[in-house]
């Protein structure tokens, strides 16, 4: 018996800070370690969960940021004096949106915004936000690129829009 033993949201980052999901680390548990065997089949569901939220933050945030709150330290704002920001939607994509099934709709946006999240990369653009059809980046804003920040963000600008335009709405895939 006793208690299910429990992971904290911290240790779990801990151990887990991969992007690739075939190195994440994920513990399991031999039957009767915890008692009983449900409680054991219940706290790899914890481990997992809590393993997938802590990708979830390393994707979500800006890694400084994500690194603080896993490990349960106190965010500091950032102060610049000079960012530059990029933001775009997708013209029309209430009407295109609905025309279309779900699924389709979210390949659609992870081929695009992958092809963004690659371009941001490549110029040293740090990605802010997805807020739906809505991506989100900055410069100069975790790096100093005082020196640059426009002209890279111009630069990354001008890829994202061909990148756009190369994106296929429907891949054709009829996998929904």
């Amino acid at each position: 018996g006793g208690m299910p033993r429990t992971f904290s949201f911290n240790s779990i980052a801990t151990l887990n800070r991969s992007k690739s999901p075939e190195s994440r680390t994920t513990r399991s548990f031999e039957e009767g370690e915890l008692g009983d065997p449900r409680l054991a089949s219940s706290a790899v569901w914890r481990v997992e969960r809590d393993t997938n939220a802590s990708y979830a933050v390393m994707e979500a945030f800006p890694q400084p940021v994500a690194t603080a709150m896993l490990e349960g330290r106190r965010i500091e704002p950032i102060s610049k004096e000079m960012v530059s920001v990029y933001f775009s939607d997708i013209i029309g994509f209430s009407a295109l949106s609905s025309a279309m099934p779900a699924p389709k709709v979210s390949r659609m946006l992870g081929r695009l915004f992958g092809k963004f999240d690659q371009l941001a990369a490549q110029h040293g653009v740090q990605k802010v936000d997805v807020i739906g059809d809505s991506y989100i980046a900055a410069t100069n804003f975790l790096r100093d690129q005082s020196t640059d920040h426009a002209a890279r963000l111009a630069r990354f600008a001008l890829d994202a829009m061909a990148a756009a335009r190369e994106t296929l709405v429907d891949d054709g895939s009829d996998t929904d």
